[in-house]
């Protein structure tokens, strides 16, 4: 089994879900309650890495006993969770940006993003996407694109989309349907241009 958070990463998290506006600070406890039982039930430490299924299995497991309001809630909480994981030094990721030192990106991975931008261009008008799609997908792109630094394309794995949409949902706080917007721009360009068919999303 692994281990809860500590008194001060309790203080910490629960200090970042208010201040983000994210949580009201009476519901709190309760975001950190799933947290600490996500934590356990994972057999993951508080710093360890983002295992893709973690979650999935977790909301599994509780939806058996768990009523959908408290499942969801359950959801929002580990979501936002992971994504503090992911942007604390002292909290390690595997995610690149996840230290805030990324190095400036190489004029070889400029290009291979612009190649790539120029391919699902190329794919979406085969597939006869709307105007308004192909201009909402690739604007969703351009900001992840360099929301990740301009890493290289190829190197974008199912846990940094999911961080990106964490971000969204918390740093930005964005509305569910333009997260839901991002979402589909991010599942085109990984199943069409990294020719990959994630089921960890």
């Amino acid at each position: 089994m692994g281990r809860a958070l500590s008194l001060d990463e309790r203080t910490a998290v629960g200090n970042f879900l208010v201040s983000k506006h994210s949580v009201a600070s009476e519901k709190v406890k309760f975001y950190l309650y799933w947290i600490d039982l996500f934590l356990r039930q994972a057999r993951a430490p508080a710093a360890g890495g983002d295992d893709p299924e973690a979650l999935d299995n977790f909301l599994d497991e509780l939806g058996r006993v768990k009523p959908p309001w408290q499942v969801q809630q359950a959801k929002e909480a580990v979501r936002m969770f992971l994504y503090y994981r992911a942007s604390q030094p002292h909290f390690p990721a595997s995610s690149p940006y996840a230290s805030g030192s990324t190095p400036r990106p190489s004029a070889e991975d400029i290009a291979q993003w612009d190649m790539m931008f120029a391919e699902l261009r190329r794919i979406m008008r085969v597939k006869q996407l709307s105007p308004v799609t192909e201009k909402s997908y690739l604007g969703w792109l351009r900001q992840f694109r360099h929301w990740y630094n301009e890493r290289p394309p190829q190197a974008v794995t199912s846990a940094d989309v999911r961080n990106f949409l964490s971000f969204l949902a918390v740093e930005r706080q964005v509305a569910a349907k333009t997260q839901n917007q991002a979402f589909n721009a991010l599942l085109f360009f990984m199943r069409n241009g990294l020719k990959q068919n994630p089921k960890d999303l």
